[in-house]
């Protein structure tokens, strides 16, 4: 599974280099493939990474960190809709929401066994 996850990161910057230097039929490409290790990705282990069975916490911790994730993408909802629609404070929405993303990945990764 490595290797899945080592060419989704590959692919994601060769994405990215092909989009920035405007070669044309390449970014197609790559989302293809992107699109492809993705799937690939979650049918082997996504599923298993998302069942939450093997976080040490318990209690009114566990519920807490549920709560921090369902206000995460409660935000980023909230902003990308508010975001469409022109309204104000749709960029302190979106990154309150995505800076909340990166620390629940931190925090997540000392907290999975």
């Amino acid at each position: 599974m490595d290797y899945v996850k080592l060419i989704l990161v590959v692919t994601w910057c060769l994405n990215y280099l092909t989009k920035v230097l405007h070669i044309y039929q390449f970014p197609l490409f790559f989302n293809i493939i992107l699109i492809l290790a993705f799937i690939w990705w979650f049918i082997n282990e996504g599923t298993a990474y998302i069942t939450f069975n093997n976080i040490t916490l318990n209690g009114i911790y566990k519920s807490l960190y549920f709560t921090v994730i369902g206000f995460t993408f409660g935000f980023i909802f909230l902003g990308v809709v508010f975001k469409i629609q022109h309204w104000p404070f749709s960029n302190q929405l979106f990154v309150t929401g995505i800076f909340s993303a990166a620390v629940l990945l931190i925090v997540d990764y000392f907290l999975r066994k």
